[in-house]
């Protein structure tokens, strides 16, 4: 009778043990499918590095040039230059950096072999904003960053006693004019004076021919 429940046993011990791989096979399959996870985020490098943006200067008139300093750019990647979100220069990074003796060289520096990123200066005009406050961003095709650092820059108003180029013409032309009209003042009245000093004349010509004839 032993025999027989000790049989049993094991019976039923192999059908739980077969019952727990049937189940636990789809788990394990699903663990090692060829085409990987479908979650949508981004490997943990694809911005390791951290990406700058830093200005020659900190204001400026409209009209001056600008040069902005980007790092953290991964090669072959597009930088723009937003001025109050308005593009005013942009470039693009070289697509590798040249191997040299088991390091890579960007622009006659040494860079380590597992450099992914480099550095970007770009120049741009200051456009003919208001005197203030104005924001200035680097935007990529991977990130985004506020230049200055916090992206600030302040435009200055023109100088004091300075004139426009235009205000310069205006007067030129004002002061041609004003000399023209007083030339021409002076020629009226030069021409006024010598018509009545003629009429004067005949007058008295005719006043001595008729005290001639009386």
């Amino acid at each position: 009778m032993s025999a027989v429940r000790t049989t049993s046993r094991l019976a039923m011990a192999l059908l739980v043990g077969t019952l727990l791989l049937v189940v636990a096979a789809p788990t394990a399959g699903a663990q090692t499918d060829p085409y990987g996870s479908t979650t949508t985020t981004a490997p943990s490098t694809e911005r390791d590095v951290i990406a700058t943006c830093g200005l020659t200067v900190k204001e400026g008139r409209p009209g001056d040039t600008v040069e902005a300093t980007v790092g953290g750019v991964f090669f072959g990647e597009k930088v723009r230059i937003l001025f109050d979100g308005v593009q005013v220069a942009t470039v693009t990074a070289p697509l590798r950096a040249e191997a040299v003796g088991g390091a890579v060289a960007f622009n006659g520096a040494a860079l380590p072999a597992q450099a992914v990123s480099t550095t970007v200066k770009v120049s741009f005009t200051v456009p003919n904003a208001a005197p203030g406050n104005h924001l200035i961003v680097a935007v990529g095709d991977t990130f985004t960053c506020f230049c200055n650092p916090d992206g600030v820059f302040k435009v200055l108003g023109a100088k004091a006693g300075k004139i426009p180029k235009t205000g310069i013409y205006v007067g030129l032309f004002l002061a041609m004019a004003a000399v023209f009209l007083l030339a021409g003042r002076a020629f009226l009245a030069e021409s006024r004076r010598r018509r009545a000093e003629a009429l004067a004349e005949a007058q008295a010509e005719d006043r001595e021919r008729t005290y001639a004839d009386i």
